[in-house]
């Protein structure tokens, strides 16, 4: 869904020029309303650090999980891709990440007792190469390797003298979620500044009253003009995302929603409206992937 924007600067740097597509809320996690109202490097810095960061918080992750097929698939492996994944082998765990294609590929997971978990495949390599080194002729690494196929998952297979290997597959695997959260405030700062451009503001975004906003959207350490405050609400996971004017005056209040249990209040301190814009949320159904705005 896309909102026009008339004007040829950028909302962030004020440059004049071409100006590119943007989503208000990430497309990794959903979002379909976009606008052009940045440039290429605004857009670019943005969607790079900051706003991939909301993709990879464990919050995030463990409500596309917790909604289940509630979520297209589709959806789940986007925000699955690239990102750590744990599962269980016998009585060890394996860390991973996703691919682009849900598959996963393992990294090598060190366990207590000085093993160490590692890709099936790599594991092969480093058979083949640990008894190259010692020398071994071809057939006897074929041999290894030989008893290593033969035997049943979960089995310590001793390959050759002092070379063991624990034998396992892996069917699925799960989100790591023991990460703490990774979404700085700039993030629905970024969302909702857009939102409001594109809701409430229009040209008056450019205004000096919100020269702080745009400082910290640059990457600046700059808090004027602007405060976050973030909720978990007490109740179910939701297949939605929603953006919604909540306030105002004396200032203005954008309230960023995700999953139906993540917000954020973005408070613009230096900003009153003196009259309810004609749109004032909006709200995307992930289920079906469409959205609409109310006044």
């Amino acid at each position: 869904m896309r909102i026009p924007w008339p004007y040829q600067r950028c909302i962030i740097c004020l440059d004049e020029g071409p100006l590119t597509k943007a989503h208000l809320i990430p497309a990794a996690i959903g979002g379909r309303l976009f606008s052009s109202l940045e440039c290429h490097a605004c857009n670019a810095r943005l969607g790079h650090a900051i706003e991939a960061r909301l993709k990879s918080d464990p919050c995030v992750r463990f409500g596309i999980e917790a909604l289940g097929n509630q979520v297209p698939a589709r959806l789940r492996r986007r925000i699955r891709a690239r990102e750590p994944l744990v599962a269980a082998i016998g009585d060890v765990t394996g860390r991973a990440y996703g691919t682009d294609d849900e598959r996963h590929r393992l990294y090598d997971t060190p366990q207590s007792d000085g093993s160490v978990v590692k890709d099936p495949l790599r594991a092969r390599d480093d058979i083949v190469t640990t008894l190259a080194r010692r020398g071994a002729s071809d057939t006897a690494i074929a041999a290894a390797l030989q008893r290593l196929d033969d035997a049943p998952d979960g089995h310590l297979v001793h390959v050759a003298a002092g070379l063991a290997v624990r034998k396992g597959s892996v069917t699925a695997f799960t989100p790591d979620l023991s990460a703490a959260s990774v979404v700085p405030e700039t993030c629905p700062l970024a969302i909702s500044y857009r939102f409001l451009a594109l809701t409430a503001a229009g040209q008056s975004i450019y205004a000096p009253a919100f020269e702080g906003v745009r400082a910290a959207l640059r990457g600046e350490p700059n808090t004027d003009g602007w405060c976050v405050d973030s909720r978990v609400a007490d109740r179910p996971h939701q297949p939605s995302h929603g953006l919604a004017i909540s306030q105002l005056e004396p200032h203005v209040v954008v309230q960023l929603r995700l999953l139906g249990q993540l917000a954020w209040n973005v408070a613009f301190t230096t900003a009153a409206l003196s009259r309810k814009p004609d749109i004032t949320a909006y709200q995307i159904d992930l289920t079906r992937a469409d959205g609409q705005t109310f006044g």
